[in-house]
């Protein structure tokens, strides 16, 4: 169903100028990132934009093309805040992005800095939840653990944003330390160069902590205590021997520091 707006303006970012895109055969949610005349980005839902992915229209394109329905752009707001420490109140630097990533992918995301404040243009009227992630996104280093609006530890349990079309909403962000967990990552495959261990959140996949070097076997990670998290080395083998994220074990993350080693090789 065609997503709607009150003055019916059309997409006019060259991101949905109608070309074809080759896609494998999967799952998608489409995005629609806006205009350079003032419409706002949004994730396309089934009536309308949304600023929930959870919520976004979901295609499978097959053999051929696809074709989807038009997708009309309402006007763009703003979300702005402060960022500071939990505890201190003092300033605190991160980047702030629509979702969490692979930092070997950073640049596919979209984000602004936030050095003590932040804004964040080109949304569109709907509820966003923001990621606040620290420098060394959680891992190894990292002052901080990676948090939701609203200091949450997923994308679900963050607080909404309200944007409003022309406004600006303030939604200020208190950064925690979380809980830190170390471990081993032993009988580590051969690559040639160092690799990261990922940290995911149990329920929403959401990536929320990456100790991007592990050469010498051992990670570090801050994560934010009430959830469930899986731990995952490189991308081919997950805690504590699966090639599968989704397949991994869940461990609940509480505010005590704790240890989780991979175990070596078998055979």
């Amino acid at each position: 169903m065609p997503a709607t707006v009150p003055n019916g303006q059309r997409p006019e970012s060259d991101q949905l100028a109608g070309r074809p895109r080759r896609l494998y055969p999967d799952r998608y949610n489409i995005w629609a990132g806006g205009s350079a005349n003032g419409h706002g980005a949004q994730w396309v839902g089934p009536n309308g934009g949304t600023g929930d992915r959870a919520k976004a229209v979901v295609v499978e394109p097959g053999a051929g093309i696809t074709t989807l329905p038009d997708i009309l752009l309402d006007r763009a707001g703003s979300i702005t805040g402060s960022i500071t420490d939990a505890v201190t109140g003092q300033p605190v630097s991160v980047t702030v992005a629509l979702t969490t990533y692979d930092p070997f992918w950073y640049e596919t995301t979209w984000k602004v800095s936030g050095n003590g404040s932040y804004t964040f243009n080109g949304l569109g009227p709907y509820e966003w939840s923001l990621a606040f992630i620290p420098p060394g996104n959680g891992g190894a280093n990292s002052v901080y653990a990676t948090q939701w609006s609203g200091g949450a530890p997923n994308s679900v349990k963050s607080t909404r944003i309200k944007v409003v079309a022309g406004g600006t909403t303030v939604a200020n962000e208190r950064m925690r330390a979380g809980t830190p967990v170390s471990g081993q990552a032993n009988g580590l495959p051969v690559y040639g160069y160092s690799y990261p261990v990922y940290v995911y959140n149990a329920d929403t996949g959401d990536i929320v902590a990456v100790d991007e070097n592990v050469e010498d076997g051992r990670y570090d990670a801050r994560l934010l205590p009430g959830q469930r998290v899986r731990f995952c080395l490189h991308a081919d083998r997950c805690y504590p021997d699966y090639l599968r994220q989704v397949d991994a074990s869940a461990i609940r993350v509480g505010t005590s520091p704790f240890t989780v080693d991979f175990p070596g090789r078998r055979g």
